[in-house]
C-alpha cells in the first residue's frame, strides 16, 4: 500500500462518518447504501485493459445509478457525482442487501444454508 495508511475492520465506522465513498467495488458500497452516502465509482486507463474488471465496475455503477470516473481523465466538475440516486439505492437494497424471498429468519439462513447445520437450533 506504499505509504498510505490502511485501516482493517472499521469499514462501517469509516463509511458512517464519511461525506461520500470512493470505490471500485467493496463492502463499503453496502454501507454507503445503508447510510445513504454518495458513491463515486472509479477506474483508470490500466483497468481499461482488463475487460472483466472494467465490466464489473460499470455493472456495479449501473446498479447504483452512478457514472464511473476515469481517474486518468477526470471530469472538470464532480458535483453531479455526489448526488444520492435514492431509487437506485432502494433497488440495490432490495436486490442485494435483503432476502425477502426466503421466509426463514436470518439465523436459520446462516446456520442451515451457509454453515450446513440443519436442525442445529431445533424446530
Amino acid at each position: 500500500f506504499g505509504s498510505r495508511p490502511v485501516y482493517y475492520g472499521c469499514t462501517e465506522e469509516l463509511v458512517k462518518h464519511a461525506e461520500f465513498v470512493i470505490t471500485r467495488a467493496s463492502t463499503a458500497v453496502s454501507y454507503a447504501i445503508i447510510y445513504v452516502k454518495p458513491i463515486i465509482s472509479i477506474y483508470n486507463d490500466q483497468i481499461k485493459s482488463d475487460p472483466t474488471a472494467l465490466r464489473e465496475i460499470f455493472n456495479m455503477a449501473e446498479n447504483l445509478g452512478v457514472k464511473p470516473i476515469n481517474l486518468d481523465a477526470p471530469p472538470s466538475c464532480t458535483y453531479e457525482y455526489l448526488k444520492v440516486p435514492e431509487e437506485a439505492y432502494g433497488r440495490f437494497t432490495a436486490n442485494h442487501l435483503t432476502s425477502l424471498s426466503d421466509p426463514k429468519p436470518n439465523y436459520r439462513i446462516i446456520t442451515e444454508e451457509i454453515l450446513g447445520l440443519d436442525g442445529a437450533f431445533g424446530g
